[in-house]
């Protein structure tokens, strides 16, 4: 199992339950089909994502793996705000 998968599920059942519960089988599974309808990013993300990876980074070689995370988050902050 995935690091982020019994991280999602967690989350899962922490929204459900209003406390904090192990992941189970059946929120895996809610935590897997969450992550896979987020594998396809809107356009919105792919934009919010690029331009904080390459925000004051105009050359490759200033590229570090802090934006590439910046930029994950950044895309994952547009899905959840609906954008």
């Amino acid at each position: 199992m995935s690091d982020m998968v019994e991280r999602v599920a967690i989350a899962i059942n922490e929204s459900v339950f209003g406390k904090a519960m192990d992941a189970d089988e059946r929120s895996r599974k809610m935590a897997r089909a969450a992550i896979k309808a987020m594998r396809e990013p809107t356009d919105r993300m792919v934009a919010e994502g690029e331009e904080t990876i390459f925000e004051d980074r105009p050359h490759a070689e200033e590229w570090q793996i802090g934006a590439t995370r910046e930029g994950y988050q950044a895309m994952i902050d547009a899905a959840l705000d609906g954008k």
